[in-house]
Formats: structure tokens, C-alpha cells, sequence
């Protein structure tokens, strides 16, 4: 009797660490203090894609480390969808595909539609 409740608990406690863990997986990617190289295209015409390094802060701001000049801006999250607003008028829309991967659209203030995806560093 002993030896089965002690398995009993085992199982319990395998299922609640599954559970735990797939959910997170699934829900739940803290980009806070992060960085990421990012690889976008501002016009879908174009054959080639531009790189930066984006850095998510802690208290949502974000900075875009490109070339010769750096912008600031602000991001936000809500489980697998991402977006991004930088003081240019950029704006990134996307998905959070994994904890290492995301990819989206993004809306420059004269109008370009382009597209973006992003790797964990």
C-alpha cells in the first residue's frame, strides 16, 4: 500500500511538471532582457533582407541596434503575438513562434508594407 501511493505521487508529480512545462512552451516566452537579430524587409519586392540587433528591455522598451544609427521604441505581448512601435513610426506586428523564432508584417509611416523575422541570439 505504502509503495503504491508513493508511485501514486510519482505519476502526479510527472503529470503536473508535463503539464507545466508544455503550457509554457505553448504560452509563455519572456522576452524581457533578450536579444535578437532581426532580419526585415520594408517592401516584399525587395530580394534581399536588411539586419539589426533588437535588445527587449525589462520595462518594454526596445531598442533597434542597425548599421549607423540605433531606435528606440516600445513593445508589448500577449501569449504568441507581438507588437513593436518605434519612434520612427515603424510598426511591427508579428507572432512569437517559438522561444527562439518570430516573424510578422510591418507598416512604415509612408505606407511600405513589409515583412520581418527574428532569431534569439
Amino acid at each position: 500500500m505504502y509503495i503504491e501511493k508513493i508511485f501514486e505521487m510519482k505519476k502526479l508529480i510527472l503529470v503536473i511538471l508535463i503539464a507545466s512545462n508544455f503550457s509554457c512552451k505553448k504560452n509563455c516566452v519572456d522576452l524581457n532582457d533578450t536579444h535578437w537579430t532581426l532580419f526585415y524587409k520594408h517592401n516584399s519586392t525587395f530580394n534581399y533582407y536588411a539586419e539589426s540587433d533588437l535588445y527587449f528591455k525589462n520595462d518594454n522598451s526596445i531598442e533597434n541596434y542597425r548599421n549607423f544609427d540605433t531606435i528606440l521604441g516600445t513593445w508589448m505581448s500577449d501569449k504568441k503575438k507581438l507588437k513593436i512601435q518605434f519612434n520612427n513610426d515603424d510598426e511591427y506586428e508579428g507572432t512569437i513562434v517559438s522561444s527562439d523564432s518570430m516573424a510578422g508584417t510591418l507598416i512604415l509611416p509612408h505606407g511600405d508594407h513589409g515583412v520581418w523575422y527574428a532569431k534569439r541570439k
